[in-house]
């Protein structure tokens, strides 16, 4: 909470920024050690900076918050919700999934352009194993599903019914331990189960230290899990870059890494449909060259005409190599539906000028 009003107060010094919403432990941001902070700026004509202006230089005053890890800052990909690099390493083991992810991390860390990089795997979360001696437990009549619903009823609690109140207002009745009791670890050796009468008609009572010896261990905060196979999710975002040149370049060091047999990395997210879209994309281009040439043999009667018209579909890139240095803009789907639509254009004014020729 201490750090969150930390960055909470760095986020409101902006003066673009109108209020703010700082949630922990919500849908967004689940765990007592996560926090989303939500942000009204004030409307765009009021405000110099845009939304990717602002993030770039929050992004640089976080960093003077110790004990913070920034994995998101501006708006998600409007498609899908989600940000701009995702991709996933799949393997079998855990921890072999965790040393890889460990040496990507550091691969591709100081990648230009690459912000807010987050990681799936998370810290080992602190846990109470309990190791039954079988042997014993099975002599006394005790199992193990026995032991697990008993210690599930005291430790968590389980709610057995309902109770009225005098006000008309009902309650659920819980059966818990005490909170005293269930403070330490020492606390469930002494946890006692009922198992039948003595020779005196007594109750037997087994501690569960007599049947289980409970130790201090570690389990995973959370597995993830991508074509029946595990995975380690790495998710980042794109500032002052192109997401197609940073992806380039996390694909370059993802390939320096030696994995072992049955492990892999596999990109997803914008970048996957990216490629994909490029793909479509391209082969529409393809499909419309053919058609072109399929369309001006029959009008021309001839096989040869048609190559001279289409000799002047190449000198199309110019202008759009131009355009976009001038500009200053990438390669994108938009630009790719428009050289196709450019190559419609140049092959209308070929068939014009060839025709003229002709018919002169």
């Amino acid at each position: 909470e201490a750090r969150a009003r930390q960055v909470d107060d760095i986020i409101r010094s902006l003066p673009e920024v109108r209020y703010t919403l700082t949630t922990i432990n919500t849908g967004s941001a689940p765990g007592k050690m996560y926090a989303s902070s939500y942000i009204r700026l004030v409307e765009r004509k009021d405000r110099p900076r845009s939304v990717d202006d602002m993030s770039t230089v929050l992004r640089q005053r976080l960093k003077t918050v110790p004990g913070i890890t920034v994995t998101h800052v501006g708006l998600l990909d409007p498609v899908g919700g989600q940000k701009q690099i995702a991709f996933s390493i799949q393997g079998a083991d855990l921890g072999e999934l965790a040393r890889l992810n460990r040496v990507a991390l550091d691969k591709i860390r100081n990648i230009a352009g690459l912000v807010d990089l987050d990681s799936s795997l998370k810290p080992d979360k602190p846990t109470l194993d309990i190791k039954v001696r079988r042997d014993i437990a099975s002599d006394l009549g005790l199992g193990v599903a026995a032991i697990s619903t008993s210690l599930r009823t005291l430790v968590a609690g389980q709610t057995v019914g309902n109770w009225r109140a005098p006000d008309d207002q009902t309650y659920d009745v819980n059966v818990r331990l005490a909170p005293q009791s269930r403070v330490r670890s020492s606390d469930l050796d002494t946890i006692p189960f009922a198992m039948g009468a003595n020779a005196d008609g007594s109750t037997r009572i087994v501690r569960l230290s007599q049947v289980a010896d409970v130790v201090e261990s570690s389990g995973s905060n959370q597995i993830n899990r991508r074509d029946l196979t595990r995975e380690v999710a790495i998710t980042a975002n794109v500032s002052g870059r192109a997401a197609g040149e940073v992806s380039a370049d996390i694909r370059s060091a993802m390939d320096s890494i030696a994995m072992p047999p049955g492990y892999g990395y596999k990109f997803s997210g914008s970048v996957k449909d990216m490629a994909e879209a490029f793909g479509y994309a391209l082969s529409a281009l393809a499909l419309a060259v053919i058609f072109i040439y399929m369309i001006l043999a029959s009008q021309f009667k001839s096989f040869l005409q048609p190559l001279a018209l289409m000799t002047a579909l190449p000198l199309t890139l110019i202008g759009v190599v131009l355009a976009l240095m001038v500009f200053r803009s990438t390669l994108s789907m938009f630009s790719i539906i428009g050289v196709i639509m450019l190559m419609g254009l140049v092959t209308k004014n070929a068939i014009l000028l060839v025709d003229f020729a002709i018919r002169a």
